[in-house]
């Protein structure tokens, strides 16, 4: 069996203990600050954040690894208390680039960032921020989800292929976009988010509950744009708390 990647110098099994418990605490209110809630606005956009591989904290204490992790797995209560995030969890990318995966609404760049101003890891550059915002979405996260388990997912990142780029036509577009709502069934695929255009290669993410490889691969090689050639993807666990991808 493939090692999961490493997070901070921590295996991903602790990790996810970890984030149970804190989780667990957070939402009995050992965690949560007193801030209102936002209001929904029409101007808020959704944001996709890839949590990624920065600086290595040598020479930093256990306990202070420790006591940055709380913070860090706190101030997601924070925001998901604040109505701001609708997802998050570690990854188990085999390159070791992504670490974990946030989802958050903001006003704009500069409001996401600051989301993100408590947390030790961004602080001190142990983890990197790489967002995407979202323009178009099939599929939604429940927020009735356990609070003290998390559960194993599956996350397809779909990027450009090495040798493709330029705009996609508006056929392709509508083409990709009905059959992956033809697929979005419980069994099958759960969410699916588009990226706006940027210099990043990755184009979006798909989210299933796990299942046999070869069966998610079957689905993924069917999209049109996989299909011929155009994108390319990667498959990875992803641990998020149980049932935030039920109906």
């Amino acid at each position: 069996m493939r090692r999961l990647s490493t997070f901070v110098g921590k295996p991903v099994w602790r990790l996810i203990a970890t984030i149970v418990f804190i989780w667990s605490c957070t939402f009995h209110g050992a965690l949560i600050g007193q801030d209102e809630l936002d209001e929904p606005s029409e101007t808020t956009k959704t944001y996709w954040i890839f949590l990624t591989t920065g600086e290595r904290p040598s020479g930093v204490e256990r306990s202070e690894i420790e006591r940055m992790q709380a913070e860090h797995i706190g101030n997601f209560g924070r925001l998901f208390e604040l109505g701001r995030l609708s997802a998050a969890g570690p990854a188990g990318d085999p390159d070791g680039k992504i670490r974990g995966i946030v989802c958050v609404n903001a006003r704009d760049e500069s409001a996401m960032k600051e989301d993100f101003a408590p947390d030790p890891f961004i602080e001190h550059g142990y983890l990197k921020l790489e967002a995407h915002p979202v323009v178009d979405q099939l599929g939604a996260f429940n927020r009735d989800f356990s609070k003290t388990e998390m559960e194993e997912y599956q996350m397809v990142v779909v990027q450009l292929a090495d040798d493709r780029g330029g705009e996609m036509t508006l056929e392709n577009a509508q083409s990709n976009h009905e059959y992956l709502k033809s697929i979005c069934k419980p069994d099958k695929l759960r969410v699916a988010l588009r990226f706006e255009s940027n210099d990043s290669q990755i184009v979006g993410v798909l989210l299933m509950k796990k299942q046999d490889n070869d069966e998610a691969e079957g689905l993924i090689k069917n999209i049109p744009s996989i299909a011929n050639g155009d994108w390319k993807f990667a498959i990875m666990s992803l641990h998020m708390s149980k049932g935030i991808l039920d109906d």
